[in-house]
């Protein structure tokens, strides 16, 4: 446990604040995400969405700011049982069976939110259906009661300990993509986004 809270606290706060949360029986609440100056909604970037099984609620909005596309989607979970519940293997970003998109490749880099360190999961997804080599740069982790992480295993030990103290088991996937550049451009975008859209839970 004495582990478990010192790296909740080195974690830092979630970046977005967009979730409302009005107690631990009632449903959560996703607003609108009030971006910084020269990004609006747009129109979907896509037609992929994650696969997230069953959450208490979610979103998936667009936002552009001059030729800057990004995606965001987030699947939030609240009282959490075996039918519901954030981390399991089937919640992915494209299912093995899936004819029209597959995941190319994936990895963890390093991003900094609210200006603390944090490890996300990265990860290109193909758009096979089109024909063509059209991919999605896609950033994805875990926010748990105002900590991140992209680890199975630590969501899981914080929504435990976040039980046992409690203060409930609330915690979402939060996921953002762009259409993949030769030149990387979907990687400065999207940490552009992250980077200017982040604050304070």
């Amino acid at each position: 446990m004495a582990l478990v809270l010192a790296i909740a606290i080195a974690l830092g706060p979630l970046s977005f604040t967009l979730i409302s949360k009005n107690g631990s029986s009632t449903a959560p609440i996703l607003h609108d995400l009030t971006t910084a100056k020269g990004w609006e909604q747009s129109a979907p970037v896509t037609i992929w969405k994650p696969i997230f099984e069953n959450p208490s609620a979610k979103l998936q909005t667009t936002f552009k700011q001059n030729e800057q596309i990004v995606g965001l989607y987030i699947a939030y979970y609240r009282n959490q049982d075996f039918e519901k519940k954030l981390v399991t293997s089937a919640n992915v970003l494209v299912t093995s069976n899936d004819p029209e998109w597959s995941l190319s490749n994936s990895s963890v880099s390093n991003l900094v939110i609210d200006g603390k360190n944090t490890s996300i999961r990265t990860a290109e997804i193909l758009h096979k259906a089109s024909g063509k080599d059209n991919r999605l740069t896609v950033w994805q982790w875990y926010w748990i009661n105002g900590h991140l992480t992209n680890s199975d295993i630590e969501a899981k030990l914080y929504t435990a300990m976040n039980l046992l103290l409690g203060r409930g088991d609330d915690s979402a996937a939060i996921i953002v993509y762009a259409p993949k550049d030769p030149s990387g451009l979907s990687q400065s975008t999207l940490s552009e986004f992250v980077k200017v859209n982040g604050g304070n839970d």
